[in-house]
């Protein structure tokens, strides 16, 4: 089973909202890695899994996207 599946490192609640606050204000990966620690890979597969679950949402109807 996949890590972000699992809620482990880095796919924790805590840094998906971060990483999200951050995208939301303008941050690209490379500031995003910078500030929060992680790798811009990381970084860049946390959004990849923020826009994996936002695309979710909006083929269920839900009002989260």
């Amino acid at each position: 089973m996949s890590a972000h599946r699992n809620r482990e490192w880095p796919f924790t609640p805590a840094n998906v909202r971060w990483v999200r606050k951050l995208w939301n204000a303008g941050r690209d990966t490379i500031e995003i890695s910078r500030t929060t620690g992680l790798t811009e890979a990381q970084a860049y597969n946390l959004l990849a899994f923020i826009r994996d679950q936002r695309h979710a949402a909006r083929q269920q109807g839900g009002a989260r996207a």
